[in-house]
């Protein structure tokens, strides 16, 4: 079996042993998963992978929007700054958004 195979199937396992544990989401971008449950299914999912034999970079609780919003260029400079001044501040830990940004517009804002 190639290395390509060998992922395929891996991925294959992961799945089936996560949705044993839990019911939710996921996402599976070409190189690696992203797993989205209920934050209190979080150590049945990482037991899950690890069950399953499978490596993985982190396993954290963060805060995915329900729904986007999609904005144009100029929004997305304002929002942009904003983010960036909040992210500068020593007083915040972590910025979460719910914008969506078209490719055609991240390309424009550079």
């Amino acid at each position: 079996m190639d290395e390509q195979a060998q992922r395929v199937a891996e991925n294959e396992i992961l799945f089936r042993q996560v949705n044993e544990h839990v019911v939710g989401g996921g996402r599976r971008p070409a190189e690696s998963f992203e797993i989205i449950c209920d934050p209190s299914d979080t150590v049945r999912v990482r037991q899950a992978v690890q069950e399953a034999g499978l490596d993985y970079d982190s396993a954290e609780i963060s805060f995915v929007p329900e729904f986007t919003q999609e904005i144009d260029a100029p929004t997305a400079e304002k929002l942009f700054k904003i983010i960036e001044a909040l992210e500068d501040s020593d007083d915040v830990q972590n910025v979460y958004s719910n914008f969506d940004a078209s490719d055609e517009v991240l390309a424009s804002v550079g």
